[in-house]
C-alpha cells in the first residue's frame, strides 16, 4: 500500500471517520424527523447507538491509538493493525447505516408458512371436558 499522510497517524483516520459518522447520522437524523426518511428502529436508539459507537468511539481510539504509546514509553502501533481496526470500523459504520433503513424488512418478515392461520374455534364441542355440566 502507497504511503500516505491520511494514514501515517494513527488519530487521523478515526477523526475523520467520527466527523463522517457525525454528519450522517444528523442527516439521517434530520430527513426522519421531517417524514422523508422511515427509520426502523426508534430515533432515541439510532441517537444512542451513533453518538456511542459512531461518534465516541472512533474518536477515543484515535486518542488511545496516539497516545498510549507515549505515555507507556513503548513502540508506537503498527500502521497495519490501526488500520485494520479503522477499516473494520468503517465497514461497521456502513453496515449500522444501511441497517438503520433496512434491517427489519430483512429479518422481522416471517415466511408465509409460519404465520398461524387462526380461525378462533379450534374444534366442534361446545363444552370442555374439565367443564361442568352446567354453569350457574
Amino acid at each position: 500500500m502507497k504511503q500516505t499522510y491520511f494514514f501515517s497517524q494513527p488519530h487521523q483516520p478515526f477523526f475523520v471517520l467520527a466527523f463522517i459518522n457525525a454528519l450522517l447520522s444528523m442527516l439521517i437524523f434530520l430527513l426522519a424527523y421531517k417524514g422523508i426518511a422511515v427509520l426502523e428502529l426508534p430515533s432515541a436508539s439510532f441517537h444512542a447507538y451513533t453518538i456511542i459507537y459512531l461518534l465516541f468511539t472512533p474518536a477515543f481510539l484515535a486518542f488511545i491509538f496516539t497516545t498510549f504509546s507515549r505515555f507507556s514509553s513503548t513502540p508506537p502501533i503498527a500502521r497495519e493493525r490501526y488500520l485494520s481496526v479503522f477499516a473494520l470500523f468503517t465497514a461497521g459504520s456502513l453496515f449500522f447505516i444501511s441497517g438503520v433503513f433496512f434491517s427489519i424488512k430483512l429479518v422481522n418478515t416471517p415466511p408465509n408458512v409460519s404465520i398461524p392461520n387462526d380461525n378462533g374455534v379450534t374444534s366442534s364441542n361446545k363444552t370442555s371436558l374439565t367443564s361442568p355440566a352446567s354453569t350457574p
